[in-house]
């Protein structure tokens, strides 16, 4: 069914008054952890955390999680039990492996970046790419996914300056990134790798009522029907040419075309794909929704990432729409389909100012530690982004923000950083 592009104002809209006790599991300050001068650390604050399986890893701002050890005071990503399916995959890829490894950031217009315009060259996701291609491990991040929450094609296409055209297209199916790029004509939209490419994935919502549509780069064009049973397809295309031509995508015949994603690569190089998922104004029911074969807790895990990265919670309580429990019960759902396939990081959202946008303190207070029992519980590691960047008070006073709820460039860059540290173990 044929969707409106639709964007919720992140305002301060209400305070979530109601809350529910979740048990919790007790902090445990590592106190193996090295390499960190007393000078830089005098009230040994506890500012990053990260939690696994009961227990809380502690470090510093500044030494992100360069110093995560385990409780003998030895480095642990590679050696222990963290992201082992997120370890497993990177070394098969390491050692000469043929797939591309996914990464899937689910989130609202703070993974999305906020605001829309070129926000795709500013997101966490991308930094992580960046970060990750820096550090000498393949990444692939000429990808796309939804509309995001955009208030109009324009505003989708202007996100991201590899996407043009798509005049006449609107939003369409929701699934991965919100609506999907919805066509009832034939004018074509275009993606432009940055570098030279001869493969392609583009994803699509299929249904009963679906459509054909073709797939162009240069002189070549591949063909593809997307009726079928309500999921999420993906179509796989193979050029002859390498090269950084456009690829377009057209409507062909009769029914809805729904395009999902998009995805370019180079077939001598697969890599670390990286896919931001990110919807601005949403909360975590959206991401949870299972309604249909591509709703996107579905199509999370169609899509099949070995690492998930969760980062929820700020519009549950800025726009008041959720309770607690119903809060625990999405992410609970969302944890679930991404560790059908991956492992999970799920973060507990930073917000900046003074007033009580996205709660109050004590209220923040009682969603975090049931999140954090709740990764406890599933297994899953717990980054506290909100102390990483030093609280409230402290994201407020180090000009961190765009405004009390969306970080501006030099934060993304922070928390990627914490990201990249944990990914690599460094």
């Amino acid at each position: 069914m044929r969707n409106i592009i639709c964007r919720v104002a992140a305002l301060a809209l209400a305070t979530v008054a109601s809350t529910l006790a979740v048990p919790t599991a007790s902090a445990q300050i590592d106190p193996s952890i090295s390499g960190l001068p007393a000078a830089d650390n005098p009230a040994g604050d506890e500012i990053v955390r990260v939690i696994q399986n009961g227990s809380t890893k502690a470090v510093p701002i500044g030494a992100l999680f360069s110093s995560l050890s385990n409780a003998s005071g030895n480095p642990t990503p590679y050696n222990g039990a963290i992201l082992p399916k997120w370890r497993k995959a990177l070394n098969v890829l390491r050692a000469g492996g043929t797939d591309n490894v996914r990464v899937a950031f689910v989130g609202d217009s703070k993974t999305r970046f906020f605001p829309l315009a070129n926000g795709a060259t500013k997101s966490k996701s991308r930094r992580v790419g960046e970060l990750l291609a820096l550090a000498g491990v393949p990444t692939i991040t000429d990808t796309i996914f939804g509309t995001g929450g955009a208030t109009s094609m324009a505003d989708a296409v202007a996100y991201d300056p590899k996407l043009s055209g798509f005049s006449g297209w609107s939003g369409g199916n929701v699934s991965l990134g919100g609506s999907a790029f919805y066509s009832g004509g034939t004018t074509p939209g275009s993606f432009t790798p940055s570098k030279a490419i001869n493969r392609a994935s583009i994803l699509y919502a299929s249904s009963g009522g679906s459509g054909t549509f073709s797939v162009t780069k240069g002189s070549e064009t591949s063909s593809f029907a997307t009726a079928g049973t309500a999921a999420l397809g993906r179509a796989e295309v193979t050029f002859t040419t390498k090269d950084a031509s456009p690829i377009t995508i057209a409507r062909t015949g009769a029914g809805n075309l729904n395009i999902v994603g998009i995805v370019a690569w180079d077939s001598a190089q697969p890599g670390v794909e990286i896919g931001n998922f990110g919807v601005v104004g949403v909360s975590s029911g959206y991401q949870a929704d299972t309604t249909n074969g591509f709703s996107p807790a579905n199509a999370l895990a169609t899509y099949a990432p070995a690492l998930t990265i969760i980062n929820l919670g700020t519009n549950d309580l800025n726009l008041g729409s959720t309770t607690l429990s119903a809060f625990i019960a999405n992410m609970s759902t969302i944890i679930d389909k991404a560790q059908l396939s991956g492992d999970v990081i799920v973060t507990w959202p930073a917000i900046a100012g003074t007033g009580s946008a996205a709660g109050t303190n004590a209220t923040r207070a009682v969603w975090k530690s049931a999140l954090r029992s709740l990764a406890v519980t599933k297994g899953a590691l717990f980054l506290d982004e909100e102390a990483l960047l030093g609280g409230r008070a402290g994201a407020q006073a180090g000009g961190w923000f765009s405004d009390d709820l969306h970080e501006g460039p030099p934060a993304t860059f922070a928390e990627a950083n914490a990201l990249v540290g944990v990914l690599l173990g460094s």
